[in-house]
C-alpha cells in the first residue's frame, strides 16, 4: 500500500518505487518553498521609453511605457520629450472649416475657410483678399486636380483646388472662386449626335450622359440629300428652360460654324424642345458629316445638389488618380458619385453607384492597390466595407473606365468623416472601437481591418469621436477632438501577434489642443489647425525654447511610471537613491514626486540648463556644457514601501524637457505581515 494507515492505525508509507517517488518530489516541493528570499541593495533601470498605455491597471504596465502622460512625445531616438508648442498667426472671429493650400508652378497659395468666408492669405493678415462671403458655415473638403484651360488662344493645363462645402461645388485658380454649376469652364455634354431633322423618325446616336454640374446639353443633326428642306430640328430633352437662350450654329461651305439669331433666323417652342428654322440650314456640306449644332438648357431638380451637397472626396481611377469620387450627400447617404476621367466639372448622371443598405452612409475611402475601399458606418449587422475596381470596356465602339463594386463583410465601421489618413503605408480609419488598419490581406481573408490604437482605446472612446479630426505629419499621425490630441508614432511598433500587420503604434496624449481642422499638406510640411474660435495656429518645429508654448502659454508636461513593485512584492523596500537621466536644452527643469500610500509626495526640483549660445538668457545663465551626461542625483528617504511610482514633470514656460534614463536604487528589508 501506498500513504495511508497500517494494521495498528498509525500512518504508513509504502517502500515501492512509486511511494519513493513521491516521497522525494514532496520533499523537493518543501525546499522550494522554504528557499529564503535575498535581501540587500538593488536597482530599477528604465532606459529606453516607449508611449503611453491606458489599457489596463498601472501595475501591469510594461515599465517602458506610461499609464499617465501628458503632453510627451517620442524623439527621433525614441526617447519621451516635452511637445512643440503652438503660436497664432490669424484670427479671423468665425469658426475655420478648412485651411488649404493650392500649389501651381508659378506659386503656392494658402486659403483660408472662417464662417461663410473664403479666404486668400496675404503674406500678412492685413493682405489677405476674401474671395466669397458665401460658403457654407461647416467644415469644407477639398482636393487639387488640373484641368485645361483657354489662354492667349492655347489650351493649356491649370491647377484648380476643387472645393465642397456642403451646399455648393466651386473650384478656385488662386485668384477666382467660382461655383462649378453652370460656369463657363463646366462640360457640356453631347447628348446625342447624327439626328434627323424633322417631326418624326429623328433617329441619331446617344452619344454622351447628361451633366449633373450642367444644364446645358448639345445636340447635333445631320442633314442629308433627302432631308434638305426640313425646318423643324426636335431635341432629344424638353422642356427647355424658359429664361435661358437656344444656341443655333450651321456649319457652311468653308467648314466653320456660324452662329444664327432666335427670333431672326428661327423660333424656339421650349415645351417641346422644337427649334424651327426660317430657312431651312439645307444639306451638310461635308459628307456624313453634321451640320447643324443645337446647344439648350434644361434643369433638373436635385442634379447638381446631388454633387454640390457632398462633403467627402477622393480621387481614383484606372491607371491614375484623374477621377473624383464624391459622398456625403445627407438625403442620398450610401451613394457615392463620380466624375469623368481628368474632368472634375464633368459628373454623367449615370456616373454613381449605390453602396450597401440606404441607412448606412458611406463614411470615407482609403486606397489599397487597385482597389478603393468604400467604408460606411457601422450598425452591426450589415457590411461595412466594400471594394472598387475598374477594368476598360468597349462600349459603343469606344474603350470606356466602368467600374464594379463588391461587398465586402460586416464588421468594423468608420464613425468620423474627417479621420482617414495615410500612415506611411498603413491605411488607418477612425471606429467608435479605436484606431483601425486596413491590411492587405484584409479583403480576402476572415477581417478586413487590424486595430491599432489598442493602448488607448479606453481613454479614446471616451471622447466624441464623430467630429474627430486627423491628419499626418512627419511620421505622426495626430488624432484631435473635445481639446485633445492623440499622437501615434510610425517610427514605434509593438507586434503583438503572428501576422506582418499585427501590430499597435506607439501612442501619446497631448492636452490644451483646440484643432476644429488641420490643414491640408504634404508629410514633412508645416502643421496647423484652426480652432473653433476663429483662429489659426501654427506648431513649432525648433528646439528652441519659445516653441514650449502653447499660444504664449506654458505646457505642463510629465511623465509617469507604472507601478513598481521592484521584484519582491512581499518585502518592504527602503528607497535609497534617484538617479534622473535628462535630455539637454538650453533652458530646462524638472520636478519629481512619489506616490506612497496612494498619495504624491514631491522628491526633488532643480533647474537643468546649458549654455547655449543660439537660445541664450542672461537672467538665468549656465555655465554647463556637459550635453553628454546630464544627470541628476536625488536622495530619497522613503521606508517600508511595498509599491510606488515616480513622475517627472515640467510645466514652466518657454522651458524643454526629456528623459533619457530613471534608475531607483533600493534595499529590500523584512517580509510584509
Amino acid at each position: 500500500m501506498h500513504d495511508g494507515l497500517d494494521i495498528n492505525g498509525r500512518t504508513g508509507h509504502c517502500r515501492c518505487p512509486a511511494g519513493k517517488k513521491q516521497r522525494e518530489s514532496r520533499r523537493m516541493r518543501m525546499r522550494t518553498v522554504n528557499v529564503p528570499q535575498k535581501r540587500g541593495p538593488g536597482r530599477v533601470v528604465i532606459d529606453k521609453f516607449k508611449g503611453a498605455d491606458f489599457s489596463t491597471y498601472s501595475g501591469n504596465v510594461d515599465l517602458r511605457r506610461s499609464p499617465d502622460v501628458l503632453n510627451m512625445i517620442s524623439d527621433r531616438n525614441g526617447q519621451a520629450v516635452k511637445r512643440f508648442g503652438y503660436e497664432k498667426v490669424a484670427e479671423y472671429g468665425n469658426r475655420i472649416n478648412g485651411i488649404f493650400e493650392l500649389i501651381t508652378p508659378e506659386k503656392r497659395y494658402r486659403f483660408i475657410h472662417a464662417g461663410t468666408k473664403f479666404i486668400l492669405c496675404g503674406e500678412t493678415q492685413k493682405e489677405d483678399v476674401v474671395l466669397s462671403e458665401g460658403m457654407n458655415d461647416e467644415r469644407s473638403a477639398v482636393f487639387q486636380m488640373s484641368v485645361p484651360v483657354k489662354k492667349n488662344g492655347k489650351t493649356e493645363m491649370a491647377s484648380k483646388l476643387w472645393i465642397l462645402d456642403g451646399k455648393n461645388y466651386y473650384w478656385c485658380d488662386g485668384k477666382t472662386l467660382e461655383k462649378t454649376e453652370n460656369g463657363a469652364d463646366t462640360y457640356i455634354p453631347t447628348t446625342a449626335i447624327s439626328r434627323n431633322p424633322g417631326t418624326k423618325d429623328q433617329g441619331g446616336e446617344g452619344y454622351e450622359p447628361t451633366n449633373r454640374m450642367n444644364k446645358w446639353r448639345k445636340n447635333s443633326f445631320l442633314v442629308t440629300e433627302a432631308k434638305a428642306a426640313e425646318k423643324v430640328f426636335v431635341l432629344d430633352f424638353s422642356p427647355l428652360d424658359t429664361d435661358s437662350a437656344v444656341k443655333v450654329e450651321v456649319l457652311n461651305a468653308n467648314g466653320s460654324w456660324v452662329e444664327k439669331k432666335e427670333g431672326t433666323d428661327f423660333t424656339v417652342d421650349r415645351p417641346t424642345g422644337t427649334i424651327t428654322f426660317k430657312t431651312a440650314p439645307g444639306k451638310s456640306p461635308e459628307e456624313g458629316a453634321d451640320n447643324v449644332r443645337i446647344t439648350a438648357a434644361k434643369t433638373v431638380a436635385g442634379y447638381a445638389d446631388s454633387i454640390g451637397t457632398c462633403t467627402v472626396q477622393t480621387l481614383f481611377g484606372l491607371s491614375s488618380y484623374d477621377q473624383a469620387f464624391l459622398t456625403g450627400n445627407p438625403q442620398y447617404i450610401n451613394y457615392h458619385y463620380y466624375s469623368q476621367p481628368s474632368d472634375p466639372t464633368y459628373f454623367p448622371d449615370s456616373n454613381y453607384s449605390v453602396i450597401g443598405q440606404e441607412n448606412t452612409a458611406i463614411m470615407g475611402y482609403r486606397k489599397l492597390g487597385e482597389h478603393l475601399v468604400i467604408l460606411k458606418e457601422n450598425n452591426y449587422q450589415d457590411a461595412t466595407a466594400f471594394l472598387m475596381n475598374g477594368e476598360l470596356k468597349e462600349i459603343n465602339g469606344e474603350q470606356k473606365v466602368v467600374y464594379y463594386v463588391r461587398q465586402g463583410i460586416a464588421g468594423v465601421g468608420a464613425v468620423s468623416k474627417h479621420c482617414f489618413c495615410d500612415l506611411r503605408d498603413d491605411h488607418l480609419f477612425l471606429s467608435s472601437d479605436g484606431v483601425f488598419a486596413i491590411t492587405s490581406n484584409a479583403v480576402t481573408a476572415e477581417k478586413y481591418a487590424q486595430t491599432r490604437s489598442a493602448l488607448i482605446d479606453r481613454r479614446l472612446k471616451g471622447h466624441d469621436l464623430k467630429n474627430a479630426v486627423g491628419t499626418v505629419r512627419g511620421g505622426y499621425l495626430y488624432i484631435a477632438t473635445d481639446g485633445v490630441c492623440f499622437v501615434a508614432d510610425a517610427a514605434q511598433k509593438h507586434y503583438d501577434g503572428k501576422g506582418t500587420e499585427q501590430y499597435q503604434y506607439e501612442w501619446y496624449y497631448w492636452d490644451n489642443m483646440p484643432v476644429r481642422v488641420w490643414n491640408t499638406g504634404t508629410d514633412g510640411e508645416e502643421l496647423l489647425f484652426g480652432t473653433p474660435d476663429g483662429k489659426v495656429m501654427r506648431m513649432f518645429r525648433e528646439k528652441i525654447s519659445a516653441s514650449y508654448m502653447d499660444d504664449g502659454k506654458p505646457i505642463r508636461a510629465y511623465w509617469t511610471t507604472p507601478t513598481i513593485d521592484f521584484s519582491y512584492g512581499d518585502l518592504y523596500k527602503t528607497l535609497r537613491y534617484l538617479f534622473t537621466r535628462l535630455q539637454p536644452y538650453a533652458r530646462s527643469s524638472f520636478q519629481v514626486y512619489i506616490r506612497i500610500d496612494g498619495t504624491w509626495q514631491t522628491l526633488d526640483e532643480r533647474n537643468v540648463d546649458i549654455i547655449s549660445f543660439m537660445d541664450m538668457d542672461f537672467q538665468r545663465f549656465s555655465f554647463n556644457t556637459n550635453v553628454d551626461d546630464l544627470t541628476a542625483t536625488t536622495t530619497v528617504k522613503a521606508k517600508k514601501i511595498i509599491t510606488t511610482q515616480f513622475r517627472f514633470e515640467n510645466g514652466a514656460a518657454k522651458e524643454g524637457f526629456g528623459l533619457q534614463g530613471i534608475t531607483a536604487h533600493y534595499n529590500t528589508k523584512s517580509r510584509i505581515k
